[in-house]
């Protein structure tokens, strides 16, 4: 139940931060919007103000902003200054890009709250605060509220120096006591690692000793820094992505987010926010990728068009969108399938 509400919020916050962008500038823009929904399926609540629909779905899994000379049906009408393909193609560039930017505005936004509002751990302490499932951790049976007390014949009095030996043990076996209950137990475990990352890690995480906030300014330069890495090392893993022909089993489809929406809301408030702000993030370059249907799709042929002094036949445009929108459905049913064979093994 946890893990499909957290999926559903998760979703939803994104979705609608993205949808917003687009719906906001075509409206400065004065292109006329005749629906911003969110999700799909039946409608559950709507209403109509200024020739726009507003309405809520019953399946909060994605959005729509339909824009005249975008997104129409036949029977809606609009005047022709009113319609996408009339405007300058500085204004038309803007609608495109104002989606993935609001979902980097929105990682930002909750980056700014984490540091000035719930603040950043500090040290950490030696008791467990949560065990993520399939870790070598939790096949061990290591619960929430355990206690480490030895490491490697030593008894913890610094967690950091501990945390630091976990991530560098490679593949080596590690020893603890842990207490549990008021009982002590004692494991030999070898901690997972990641020969990309260069770490190994037991997946558990610890409970703090303390959290440090920051004043609105410093919280402001840290989420915006906070926000351009993240950013940068989504970008490089997308071009590792592709450079180095990576397979389905290293992306994850909506199956694999709403297990990992789940995981990360048992987390607790804080990682649940971490998590909604990265997956904004990587909605966001995902979307300004140069790929048929999506926003770099569309923004590729206003490029073109700059490039080659004239527009390109709207007939054609959107054939090849519909193509790629054809890929896109058959990449997602394959993802899909990737994330069911993940949870059934």
């Amino acid at each position: 139940m946890l893990t499909i509400l957290a999926f559903f919020i998760v979703f939803g916050v994104v979705v609608f931060f993205h949808e917003m962008g687009h719906f906001i500038v075509a409206k400065l823009a004065g292109i006329k919007v005749y629906e911003f929904s969110l999700g799909f399926g039946p409608r559950l609540f709507s209403f109509k103000k200024d020739g726009t629909i507003y309405g809520i779905n019953a399946f909060p899994l994605g959005g729509l902003v339909r824009v005249a000379g975008l997104d129409e049906i036949q029977q809606e009408k609009a005047k022709p200054a009113e319609r996408y393909e009339n405007k300058s193609w500085s204004v038309r560039a803007g609608v495109l890009f104002a989606g993935p930017f609001m979902n980097l505005v929105l990682a930002f936004l909750i980056f700014v709250f984490l540091f000035s509002v719930m603040g950043v751990p500090q040290k950490s302490s030696s008791q467990i605060m949560s065990v993520y499932p399939g870790s070598p951790a939790s096949l061990a049976g290591w619960q929430a509220g355990d206690t480490i007390e030895y490491f490697n014949g030593k008894k913890v009095t610094e967690m950091d120096k501990v945390i630091t030996a976990i991530h560098k043990a490679k593949e080596s076996e590690l020893s603890f006591i842990i207490l549990h209950q008021g009982q002590r137990y004692i494991y030999q475990i070898k901690p997972e690692y990641y020969p990309k990352q260069d770490i190994s890690l037991l997946g558990i995480s610890l409970k703090p000793l303390s959290y440090k906030r920051y004043n609105p300014g410093e919280a402001i330069l840290k989420g915006l820094l906070q926000t351009f890495w993240i950013t940068k090392e989504i970008f490089i893993g997308f071009f590792r992505l592709f450079a180095e022909r990576a397979s389905f089993t290293d992306i994850a489809g909506p199956i694999g987010i709403a297990k990992l929406s789940g995981e990360a809301a048992a987390q607790g408030w804080l990682v649940f926010l971490q998590f909604i702000a990265i997956l904004s993030i990587n909605l966001g370059i995902l979307n300004i990728l140069p790929i048929p249907a999506l926003d770099g799709g569309r923004l590729l042929f206003l490029y073109l068009e700059k490039i080659f002094g004239k527009k390109i036949s709207i007939e054609k445009e959107r054939f090849i969108h519909y193509l790629g929108f054809s890929f896109l459905i058959i990449l997602f049913i394959l993802i899909t399938l990737q994330d069911l064979k993940k949870i059934f093994e």
